[in-house]
């Protein structure tokens, strides 16, 4: 399945994607892809081939509060957000206010400022920033 991604995160070894698309009917319809390539990457042959592929894909869901519900199956508030759309910027924060820590919005309300500060209105986050600060 294609589609634009709303938000990814990335953490050690892989990444997870929130997506959007067009329902053959012709409503709006969310996914989440999970990609653990590098984590395979770091496996023998033969452990790898044990899993199967390194690449998840989810059922698709209607609306994106149930797409934020997907994720839930990982500490996703934890991870370093790379892409970020601006129209769910905040739906996505408070998505994290409601499942984390009071430094986990601090970081994710840092990092998330960074994506769109000096015109960059397309929330990719610029690859050398992605730590979070140790407070």
């Amino acid at each position: 399945m294609k589609g634009e991604v709303i938000l990814e995160l990335a953490g050690e070894g892989g990444s997870i994607s929130l997506l959007s698309g067009t329902s053959l009917l012709g409503t709006q319809i969310f996914w989440m892809r999970v990609d653990d390539t590098g984590a395979y990457l770091m496996l023998d042959e033969d452990d790898s081939d044990d899993l199967g592929s390194p690449i998840e894909v989810s059922d698709p869901v209607g609306h994106f509060s149930e797409a934020l519900k997907l994720l839930d199956k990982y500490p996703w508030y934890r991870l370093y957000p790379q892409t970020v759309v601006p129209e769910f910027r905040e739906v996505i924060l408070q998505g994290v206010r409601e499942r984390g820590t009071a430094k986990d919005v601090k970081n994710w309300q840092e990092l998330v400022g960074d994506l769109f500060k000096q015109g960059n209105a397309t929330g990719v986050l610029n690859p050398t920033s992605t730590s979070f600060k140790e407070n």
